[in-house]
């Protein structure tokens, strides 16, 4: 059963492995993960949204034409009074025609709005940048997934290396238990015991192996490969140096930490970028109440169809508001509001920013020290297998003590194993609240 087992798992471990290391992991997420890629589109939406400000401040040229047919009654009874609004000389010449045609080129210019062009050009300006922030946030905390997923995998690995070191050794002692049981020097209770142990370590194994494949999965996931996909994973957590060199930290200090995430993190940015644009908002709001002043050169061909008439002209447009019904007022409150809302959010999140980089600050300090007291559990656990299988092989032990002493050992592996992990997640945490970049 222990055989087979085996050559099933190496089986599954060299079918269609794909090569894969931390960093590939990190660059394959930022390529490929489809919420990222989502969000990578916001900006893109933002640029355009800013040109079609920046385009309302050109001028436009347009071309207009105007076909009017007149009942014949109309011509006979109201020829000298008829208004067309077309210029009274072209009245006169063609108000016996039933056909008038404007057809107009024009050129228009925005001279003066108020600033209300300009304010929409600097709060799309402003949004841009915000939308800029936003997803370089989120490609740091895509990143993060993507590390976190690739050390649980590199994790489960380990802890189905161990459960089979731990069959291997518990294969191993029921083969010693079983010799000593035939020649009469242990118990059948000593060899129930051995064989418990071994069908303990099978189970063991099945579990690490399910877990394994279900960590390939979700890291399949995050870089958006295809879920079958099984991964040859370059590094190791018994070998945690180069994962620790690509997640070292810049300061050892609180306070040098803290400093450094509130200067770097760019939610802040996007926020205050985005007080800007409410600012701006306003600014345009105020405009509703300004004047504001057109012109516009045409080009027309009026007349009856087949004598047109044709020139220039020159039209300029005032308009000044005198009352909207305090629309612009309310609409200058609400903004005011939202721009106080924003300063408020810009002060909840200089407080949470702080509370990450401590908390995660914390966390590393107690991982580094779990980390210390595992490495020695496990350097004890190895000497005390060690020693009770010596003490076994002389008679000076029991098989249960040699048992426990192994139990002993894979415990203290999983949990080193894990105390790894916990350090190396736990520096990719206090980075990301760092707020680094996320191909570091």
């Amino acid at each position: 059963m222990t055989r087979y087992l085996l050559a099933l798992l190496l089986s599954s471990e060299l079918s269609a492995q794909t090569p894969f290391d931390y960093r590939q992991a990190i660059d394959t997420a930022l390529q490929q993960n489809l919420t990222l890629q989502s969000q990578q589109l916001e900006p893109p939406q933002a640029q355009a949204r800013l040109e079609q400000a920046q385009a309302q401040r050109n001028p436009t040229f347009t071309f207009t034409s105007t076909y009017l047919h007149q009942a014949d009654q109309l011509l006979i009874s109201g020829t000298q009074n008829l208004n067309t609004g077309l210029p009274q000389g072209l009245n006169q010449r063609t108000a016996l025609s039933p056909d008038l045609m404007l057809n107009r080129f024009a050129l228009a210019f925005p001279v003066y709005t108020g600033g209300r062009l300009e304010s929409a050009m600097h709060e799309r300006k402003a949004l841009l940048e915000a939308e800029q922030s936003g997803l370089e946030r989120n490609r740091q905390l895509t990143s993060q997934a993507a590390r976190v997923n690739y050390l649980q995998t590199l994790l489960a690995r380990e802890n189905l290396e161990v459960s089979l070191m731990n069959l291997k050794e518990a294969g191993r002692n029921l083969e010693i238990i079983n010799s000593r049981h035939k020649a009469g020097v242990a118990t059948r209770f000593d060899l129930m015991q051995a064989e418990t142990a071994r069908a303990n370590g099978q189970e063991q194994v099945a579990r690490s192996n399910a877990d394994w494949e279900r960590q390939q999965v979700r890291l399949s996931e995050v870089l958006n490969a295809p879920l079958e996909t099984r991964y040859e994973l370059k590094e190791s957590l018994l070998a945690p140096a180069p994962l620790l060199q690509q997640e070292g930290l810049y300061a050892e200090d609180l306070p040098t930490l803290s400093e450094r995430a509130l200067a770097r993190r760019p939610e802040l940015t996007q926020l205050r970028a985005r007080i800007k644009a409410v600012q701006e908002q306003r600014n345009g709001a105020e405009s509703g109440m300004k004047p504001s002043f057109f012109v516009s050169l045409n080009y027309d061909f009026l007349g009856n169809p087949s004598q047109l008439q044709n020139g220039w002209s020159l039209l300029a447009s005032l308009a000044i508001p005198l009352w909207d019904g305090g629309l612009t007022d309310a609409r200058v409150s609400e903004l005011d509001t939202r721009e106080l809302q924003l300063q408020t959010e810009e002060k909840r999140q200089l407080q949470r920013i702080g509370v990450e980089v401590k908390e995660s600050y914390l966390t590393l300090q107690e991982a580094e020290q779990r980390l210390l007291a595992a490495e020695a559990s496990q350097t004890a656990a190895r000497e005390a297998v060690r020693v009770g299988r010596l003490r076994y092989e002389v008679g000076a032990a029991t098989s249960l003590e040699l048992i426990s002493a192994q139990s002993s050992l894979t415990a203290a592996s999983f949990s080193l194993a894990e105390a790894r992990f916990r350090q190396l997640s736990a520096r990719v945490a206090i980075n990301t609240a760092l707020g680094e970049a996320a191909t570091r």
